[in-house]
């Protein structure tokens, strides 16, 4: 992911070490250049991998970010160091947040299975049997009414 303030700048961090022409993305602000410029901008990505941007652009002050799969994100050492994903009951699960320091949570338990507990959760929080049942068949929400409340 990259921020604009990388690329916009006069000259900014993320411009300058992809050796971007200076000025080239001077017009980002006028929305009639941005097909344009995200042509440009994933060709320019596409130069090299995920890693090489991240080792290029390491330590600068560009607002740059990889894009990470869950595996790759619980690995990540600020994820590690920050226990932002921790395991519990063998399913990485993301840690209670905000962090209060009277009331720090926890996670309790594992996640239901898919499709569980849905209908259950959405009577707690006040939505109608209706509501629910016309979303399912919009296909917005899986399950059934019936299959939960009869369980």
């Amino acid at each position: 992911a990259v921020g604009r303030a990388a690329c916009d700048r006069p000259r900014g961090p993320a411009a300058d070490a992809a050796g971007l022409p200076k000025g080239s993305l001077d017009a980002l602000d006028d929305p009639a250049t941005w097909s344009a410029a995200k042509a440009r901008l994933t060709a320019l990505f596409a130069t090299r991998t995920q890693a090489a941007w991240c080792a290029l652009l390491d330590g600068s002050d560009a607002c740059v970010t990889p894009v990470l799969s869950g595996p790759q994100l619980a690995a990540h050492p600020h994820a590690v160091a920050r226990g932002s994903l921790p395991v519990h009951d063998g399913i990485v699960q993301p840690a209670p947040a905000p962090r209060l320091s009277r009331t720090p949570g926890a996670i309790d338990g594992p996640p239901p299975a898919a499709g569980e507990g849905g209908v259950a959760l959405a009577a707690a929080w006040g939505i109608e049997a209706q509501r629910l049942q016309a979303l399912q068949a919009a296909g917005i929400v899986g399950g059934t009414v019936a299959a939960e409340e009869g369980a």
